[in-house]
C-alpha cells in the first residue's frame, strides 16, 4: 500500500510535467523529498503528514494524535486522503 501511494504521487507529478504545470527538475526535487513510513517512529522529523490508512473510521488518525506522535513538528499539518 505504501509503495502504491508513493507511485500515485509520482504519477501525479509526471502528469503536471506533461501538462506544463511543473518543470521536470521541480518534479524530481519534489519526489526526492517524499518519504513513506509505516510506523510512528519516523513522524518526529516531518513537516507534513499525509494519513492514507485504508480502514473504516479514523482510528489511526486519532491514535496518532493521542500518542503525541508528530509533536513537536515544525509545521503540524495532517492531510487525510
Amino acid at each position: 500500500m505504501l509503495q502504491a501511494g508513493i507511485q500515485r504521487i509520482q504519477g501525479n507529478l509526471a502528469t503536471f510535467v506533461k501538462k506544463g504545470r511543473l518543470s521536470e527538475a521541480a518534479a524530481k526535487a519534489a519526489a526526492g523529498r517524499l518519504t513513506g513510513a509505516l510506523t510512528y517512529d519516523d513522524f518526529q522529523k516531518v513537516d507534513l503528514v499525509i494519513e492514507a490508512a485504508v480502514e473504516v473510521g479514523t482510528s489511526v488518525l486519532y491514535r496518532m494524535f493521542a500518542t503525541g506522535v508528530g509533536t513537536p513538528v515544525s509545521a503540524p499539518v495532517v492531510c487525510s486522503i
